[in-house]
């Protein structure tokens, strides 16, 4: 019953979207319903076949037209070139922002193994994209869980992946985790200025934070936990947005999708202290 009302939340939530037209919101909807129905492993989806893992894996992805539309409301995208998208899982924020702004240049970062060839083939649509299978942390090999039914939820925190619904298929893995500092954006030939940085990563927020002291940025849009395993205090991540980037992070906007959502998108301006 609560995955029928969930649903149906999304179905409501996709005519709010502003960026896309009626009959193609209702067109998006008819496909969702008949891949899970057929339990297909693509949809069509902005105009691409956009592949995934998970039966239900089409239901929150007509949210992301939405995201970017809500994203588009602050920062002028159009103007937007270098993204950096940890925790990019199968590509769903990348692909629907390259989908809208094609002048965007996505390095996304995933480090669930066994889901990243989808990551692959859904990028592999456009050009001036970085992909890297690699988590964003404390450096060294991890211990990493998820469902194959819903990777979307993949967490170092096995509690986080059901957070939405109690999993039967969950697997560990070992992932390698990253710190981007100056030598490891050498090598890696990544930038270490982005317009805009956006973090999803499950309950990790901050050791993703304290591993990003070589980069600079001018937006940060982070997903923060606040009822799951390594919630955080508002107040708290933004002491460390400040202390790793040196900046006063500007709280634009936020939103959360009800109010027992266990998480909260914030969007932030990082300016100059003076």
């Amino acid at each position: 019953m609560n995955k029928i009302l969930d649903t149906l939340k999304y179905d409501l939530e996709i005519f709010k979207t502003p960026n896309l037209k009626i009959t193609s919101k209702i067109v998006l909807l008819i496909r969702k319903y008949v891949a899970v129905l057929l339990n297909k492993r693509e949809i069509i989806y902005l105009g691409k076949k956009f592949y995934y893992d998970g039966r239900f894996s089409p239901i929150p992805l007509q949210m992301y037209p939405k995201e970017i539309a809500f994203l588009n409301k602050y920062i002028d995208l159009k103007k937007i070139n270098n993204i950096l998208d940890i925790g990019a899982n199968i590509g769903q924020f990348s692909f629907t922002l390259k989908s809208f702004y094609p002048n965007i240049n996505p390095c996304c970062f995933e480090p669930n193994k066994e889901i990243f060839s989808l990551l692959q083939k859904n990028m592999s649509y456009f050009g001036n994209v970085r992909l890297f299978n690699y988590g964003i942390g404390k450096e060294g090999k991890r211990e990493f869980y998820f469902s194959p039914s819903s990777s979307g939820l993949g967490s170092f925190y096995i509690e986080n992946v059901h957070q939405f619904g109690h999993k039967k298929d969950v697997k560990k893995i070992e992932i390698i985790n990253i710190g981007l500092n100056d030598r490891k954006l050498k090598e890696l030939k990544v930038p270490n200025k982005f317009d805009l940085i956006k973090i999803d990563v499950e309950g990790a927020e901050i050791e993703v934070l304290e591993s990003l002291k070589g980069i600079t940025c001018e937006y940060l849009f982070l997903e923060v936990s606040v009822n799951r395993k390594g919630k955080v205090d508002i107040e708290e991540t933004k002491r460390t947005i400040r202390r790793v980037f040196n900046k006063n992070p500007i709280s634009l906007c936020f939103k959360q999708f009800s109010k027992d959502s266990p998480s909260v998108d914030y969007l932030f301006k990082l300016e100059n202290i003076n």
